[in-house]
């Protein structure tokens, strides 16, 4: 098999979003054939095969080394046997999106933070509205110091960020809301690199999504 043009940054395995009559699935990169064709995986539902048929329209969605490819195709053939692929267009064109460290992207957080000054701690809790490489918006009730550090705690999904160091940027006022009245920026500051890896992850799932 040929390689993939360096342009396409195809790899075997690589996971790529498929959307499919609106649906997005999951499904693996199985080989290709430059100008030809794309092989991968089925898509599947909860472990059952999909059946897609030949001329269905697909929008192909990956991110490699911090790029955001996206293309439009079709899907050529469908097998479904003791071992099941998927055949599509190869892409006669492609869009390429860089990532960028400062961009943010919507996110539902809970959080906890503390703060120290002038020998008392403030605690309190919060919800991360939005969330970047680099920090996020902390919308929350007990107030924090603008320009001082904070520990903060939070989870997104099944993941749980433990006590990492952050600056309390800006403050302003959410009349809209009574349970969280203020919105804060904060910026982390020297996350460990597991949670840099969770981030990145974070903004690809929803570059792609």
């Amino acid at each position: 098999m040929p390689p993939a043009p360096e342009e396409l940054l195809l790899i075997n395995g690589q996971k790529v979003s498929a959307v499919i009559r609106g649906e997005t699935y999951s499904v693996k990169v199985r080989g290709w054939r430059e100008n030809r064709y794309i092989i991968t995986d089925v898509p599947q539902i909860q472990g059952e095969e999909v059946r897609v048929a030949p001329q269905t329209g697909c929008n192909i969605r990956f991110v490699k080394d911090g790029v955001v490819m996206l293309f439009d195709t079709y899907v050529e053939y469908y097998y479904s046997q003791a071992s099941s692929f998927m055949a599509i267009e190869y892409p006669r064109k492609f869009e390429k999106i860089k990532l960028r460290k400062h961009d943010r992207y919507r996110a539902n957080a809970p959080a906890k933070f503390s703060q120290m000054s002038a020998g008392a701690t403030t605690n309190g809790e919060g919800i991360i509205r939005d969330l970047g490489m680099e920090g996020g918006l902390l919308c929350h009730k007990i107030p924090l110091i603008k320009e001082n550090k904070a520990k903060m705690s939070f989870s997104l999904g099944e993941i749980k960020v433990d006590e990492i160091e952050v600056l309390v940027q800006n403050i302003r006022k959410n009349p809209k809301s009574q349970s969280e009245p203020l919105v804060t920026g904060i910026k982390f500051l020297k996350p460990p690199e597991p949670v840099l890896d969770f981030l990145r992850q974070f903004i690809e799932t929803r570059v792609t999504d």
